[in-house]
């Protein structure tokens, strides 16, 4: 049986919080070895989704909490942004959803259709 670890990030907006998590469990790095981590952001707004999986944020952003060598080791300047590496982007899956739905008989897992979400 594969060891797993599941995260929920509901209303995640622009990503920073399911960022945050993937820059965590990276950094455990051979603590997490044999781990599968899925990592799954909701937001009702397609408009933030579409900037939380480009990962560019503006220096305002990063430097509010962000540790330095987080942003050294992770991120790379474009103009006057900042992207997260694409490693990191590809750990957190962003869906569309409302939270205003109803998600109990989903089980462990949030999967959104056009006519639910």
């Amino acid at each position: 049986m594969q060891k797993r670890i599941r995260v929920w990030c509901a209303a995640a907006s622009s990503g920073q919080e399911p960022y945050s998590l993937a820059m965590g469990f990276k950094e455990m790095g051979a603590s997490l070895a044999g781990w599968r981590i899925d990592i799954l952001a909701t937001d009702i707004s397609a408009e933030v989704l579409e900037k939380a999986k480009v990962g560019l944020y503006s220096q305002f952003e990063v430097q509010r909490g962000l540790p330095i060598q987080f942003l050294v080791n992770i991120f790379t300047q474009v103009g006057d942004c900042w992207q997260l590496s694409p490693e990191i982007r590809a750990m957190v899956q962003f869906r569309p959803f409302n939270l205003l739905n109803d998600f109990g008989p989903r089980g462990s897992s949030i999967s959104c259709s056009a006519a639910t979400c």
